[in-house]
């Protein structure tokens, strides 16, 4: 989808909240650093290492049936 990027920016931005946990590639640190002090927001990288090592399963879930709310996926 071409308005990805956007959608999630947007969302970023506009979210009111005390605190977010983001996951994912750490070369988007310093661009979600830069994106949130734009509005004054106070930026804390917390780097958490991986248990164990991940692996793509071979086989699809079917785990769009249980989501809840407050489940990341």
């Amino acid at each position: 989808c071409g308005r990805r990027g956007f959608s999630f920016i947007h969302a970023l931005l506009g979210i009111a909240l005390n605190e977010l946990h983001l996951y994912g590639d750490h070369a988007v640190v310093s661009l979600i650093q830069r994106l949130l002090s734009v509005n004054g927001n106070n930026v804390q990288v917390q780097d958490y290492g991986r248990l164990s090592p991940l692996v793509a399963l071979k086989t699809l879930l079917d785990v769009f049936q249980t989501v809840e709310l407050a489940i990341a996926l």
